[in-house]
């Protein structure tokens, strides 16, 4: 807001690739990791790791990395009932900024290269009991 931009995907995304151009791809996990630390936050959950050089910084710091996926198709067909202000955005839209970051065609993400540095990758393509032992397995390995 302060630099007067909707906060759209596209704007978001490129504040943030202004950030790790300028002080390191890794910027919003140290900056995220500070703030759990300094807070004395003893299990937390980061979403929306968006690049290799973030996931390599907190797992340098003990953390662990499960990926969760879903067709494109369907990842669309939620954010539609989500409705959050990110997802006001057609298919054609939202498979541009997809491919843009999970592919690394932005500099400051590469969604792709993050899933291969998770213990795990989840689908959630199936329903939500499937999905959720899925996930309470995972915690039970890893947590």
């Amino acid at each position: 807001r302060d630099r007067g931009q909707s906060l759209d995907r596209d704007s978001l995304t490129s504040i943030a690739n202004d950030m790790k151009a300028s002080y390191g791809h890794d910027i919003l996990a140290r900056r995220v990791w500070d703030k759990v630390t300094n807070d004395g936050i003893v299990h937390a959950v980061f979403d929306s790791v968006r690049h290799q050089d973030e996931v390599s910084f907190l797992q340098s710091n003990g953390v662990q990395f499960l990926g969760v996926d879903a067709p494109l198709e369907l990842r669309y067909e939620r954010i539609v009932l989500r409705k959050g202000a990110t997802d006001q955005v057609d298919f054609t839209t939202f498979e541009r900024q997809d491919r843009r970051e999970r592919f690394g065609e932005s500099s400051g993400q590469h969604i792709q290269a993050c899933f291969a540095l998770c213990n795990t990758i989840i689908m959630n393509d199936g329903d939500t009991k499937l999905f959720h032992n899925d996930l309470q397995g995972w915690i039970n390995e890893y947590i």
